[in-house]
């Protein structure tokens, strides 16, 4: 008999603000035309770019339409567009990602205990078992930051 290696999807919670919860693409074409501004580019050079019409990207632009992943990929590779700050609408960032920007250094020894006191205090075992595959999850994220961190400059 075969075994089932089907896994489990895991529940994560939403951590979205509530201010783009159900109004993503506009958020989007918000910062499309503030990324626009900071560029200084006008509507017919930033239609250029995405390889369509003025009036398509005045659409984009407006949340008529949506930006689709091409879209994102090009403004990411050709114009170093930092996505956190177009689509995450995090004001942390910048809009354009510098060249040789360093890793974030994190103590991932501190941050592995860290979750492990918080889970640890957790009251529910339904509750500690969401923290857990938080903990699970946020640990890869740790592994592939420092393995990208350890690759040769090329």
């Amino acid at each position: 008999m075969a075994k089932n290696n089907k896994k489990e999807p895991v529940e994560l919670p939403d951590l979205r603000p509530e201010a783009v919860v159900g109004n993503e693409q506009y958020v989007v074409a918000r910062n499309l035309g503030l990324l626009q501004k900071h560029l200084g580019y006008t509507n017919e050079e930033m239609a250029k770019i995405f390889g369509v019409s003025r009036s398509y990207y005045e659409r984009l632009k407006s949340g008529k339409n949506a930006l689709n992943l091409e879209k994102l990929m090009i403004l990411y590779y050709t114009l170093h567009v930092d996505l956190n700050r177009l689509v995450g609408d995090d004001t942390a960032y910048d809009f354009i990602r510098q060249e040789g920007d360093e890793p974030v250094d994190i103590d991932y020894r501190l941050a592995i205990r860290d979750l492990m006191v918080d889970i640890v205090h957790t009251n529910g075992n339904s509750e500690r078992k969401k923290k857990v595959m938080e903990a699970y999850y946020a640990y890869g994220e740790m592994l592939a930051t420092l393995f990208d961190q350890m690759k040769p400059n090329s």
